[in-house]
């Protein structure tokens, strides 16, 4: 079976590492093809870098897939990365009308946008993430035989299969909070800060350390949250409990964060106009390390109940903060649950379902 994979690869971007990763594990059971959004990489063997977001019609990207004559064409779709619904749409109809099998993994669903229906509709073998999805695609309309799911994949850190511990307390202070991930609104940053500033009450040297990744493309919101971060950690008198580290960093970075902070907290509260029913890539990346997990109750985090702490109002997020601090948790516990959510959800079980979603596909 040839699989033609369309996405974005190699780039400072979430949906890119999800790619690279899938990727990887699609090559041990199929002959395969990345087809990528240009960057500054070049093609090789297995990777063409072959069209542009913003291009219509994508004539290249065309051309190098029929030159391949794929079985599949599997689309991963991101509303940021298709930006105008005939970009997207348009293709899964001239590939369709080629013969290709196309199948399209949705990260992102919106169920209160009844306008994405018309990207969502045309296609016939959509994957989502998690069951809540593919429930709020049948709520709009789509045919619930015509969805599947395939959890976002996950993976240890080393080849032991093993939960990587705590590094050297280089930081100097038991009372670290970390938040990694893009500079956006919905990420609640802001937020947080309200909770620091209640925690540094009783921890006065509680530390909260924000590794910003950025992406050029949306530099305008990263520099306006930015000042605004600034400027709310002046007003509420937290300047030495604050470090920002602006910019993607690479994974080993990100892993000397996670693993020297006692806690990582995700506290993202979408409008709920906004809410979306996805999977965080940075809260699997947390899986690997010993260090415990906070999140919000967003439908980012479906199904990770066994292995992260919910919390919703400051007064939650505050207490289980404490809670963590004074160590008033099953450290061994939350690493067996890790153990098990890591292997049950491996790239190589994903690669494996989607191989069957190829096999049976429209």
């Amino acid at each position: 079976m040839k699989v033609a994979f369309i996405g974005n690869i190699n780039s400072k971007c979430g949906i890119a590492v999800y790619n690279e990763l899938l990727f990887n594990a699609l090559k041990e059971f199929t002959e395969i093809k990345f087809f990528s959004e240009r960057n500054e990489e070049e093609d090789n063997k297995y990777i063409a870098y072959c069209w542009d977001r913003e291009e219509f019609p994508k004539l290249s990207l065309i051309e190098k897939i029929d030159e391949f004559k794929p079985d599949v064409i599997l689309f991963s779709h991101e509303y940021g990365i298709f930006p105008k619904a005939y970009f997207f749409t348009s293709l899964v109809s001239y590939f369709k009308l080629k013969k290709y099998k196309v199948v399209t993994i949705f990260h992102s669903v919106y169920e209160n946008h009844q306008d994405k229906l018309v990207t969502e509709s045309i296609c016939k073998n959509v994957v989502v993430h998690t069951d809540e999805a593919k429930r709020a695609l049948v709520r709009k309309g789509l045919n619930e035989e015509n969805i599947s799911i395939v959890p976002h994949g996950c993976s240890f850190a080393n080849e032991e299969e093993s939960i990587l511990p705590r590094l050297w307390n280089h930081n100097g202070n038991e009372h670290v909070v970390l938040q990694a991930g893009f500079l956006f609104y919905y990420k609640s940053h802001l937020h947080m800060l309200d909770v620091i500033y209640e925690l540094k009450k009783k921890y006065e040297n509680v530390l909260y350390i924000i590794v910003g990744s950025e992406n050029p493309l949306c530099k305008s919101e990263h520099d306006k949250l930015y000042k605004e971060i600034c400027d709310k950690v002046e007003k509420l008198g937290l300047t030495h409990n604050v470090v920002i580290d602006r910019g993607f960093v690479s994974k080993n970075v990100l892993m000397s964060y996670i693993r020297t902070s006692y806690a990582c907290v995700l506290p993202y509260k979408p409008d709920p106009e906004f809410d979306v029913f996805a999977a965080s890539g940075m809260a699997r990346i947390v899986l690997q390390t010993s260090t415990p997990l906070l999140t919000s109750k967003a439908n980012l985090f479906n199904n990770m109940d066994d292995v992260a702490i919910k919390c919703d109002t400051t007064d939650s997020w505050v207490k289980s903060i404490s809670d963590i601090f004074d160590k008033k948790f099953d450290e061994n516990k939350m690493i067996e649950s890790r153990k098990a959510f890591l292997k049950e959800n491996s790239w190589e079980n994903c690669a494996k379902k989607l191989i069957d979603i190829f096999n049976i596909a429209k």
